[in-house]
């Protein structure tokens, strides 16, 4: 005979089987609103569970960002050859950050907008889990120049706000 006493876990009551016995017991118009709050609770548990799965995985992700180098190895030179500026480019920048992004469940949509001498780039963090976050970045739109016209200055604009939204 065993000393061992054996555990008896209580079953696990979750929001959504409490839902089902409500349900299974029939719904009558006294439990009509008892459904539809616990069907809201429910709604705010999943809410709060990927919220802190998107945190978990965004805290892993910028410990692991932190970590990277982004080389400003291109140069834009003036009429004289002298460099004007350095810089690395969107692309690769989004090259080394995909694969790192996609190991922590996250995918990224950008956006753009202009308003007047401002531009604003917005990027929304998505993360597997279902939740997702957007921020945006302005900055002042520079002038044209004899290195950028027009396009190349609202183009230089919009990167330098996604460089500050994603790096």
């Amino acid at each position: 005979m065993s000393d061992q006493l054996a555990t008896i876990q209580p079953p696990e009551i979750s929001t959504l089987s409490l839902i089902g016995r409500i349900v299974d017991s029939g719904i009558t118009t006294e439990n009509v609103s008892v459904v539809e709050r616990m069907i809201a609770l429910r709604r705010e548990e999943t809410a709060a569970e990927n919220k802190a799965a998107f945190n978990r995985a965004l805290f892993a992700l910028k410990k692991e960002i932190s970590g990277m180098d982004f080389y400003a190895d291109k140069s834009a030179k003036t009429k004289s050859g002298a460099v004007a500026y350095t810089y690395c480019s969107e692309s690769e920048i989004s090259e080394k950050l995909e694969p790192v992004l996609f190991k922590h469940g996250f995918a990224m949509l950008f956006g753009q907008r202009q308003d007047g001498e401002r531009i604003t780039a917005d990027i929304t963090l998505i993360h597997e889990s279902g939740h997702e976050e957007k921020r945006e970045y302005t900055v002042t739109r520079g002038r044209s120049n004899d290195m950028k016209d027009a396009t190349a200055v609202d183009a230089s604009a919009t990167t330098s706000a996604w460089r500050h939204l994603v790096i």
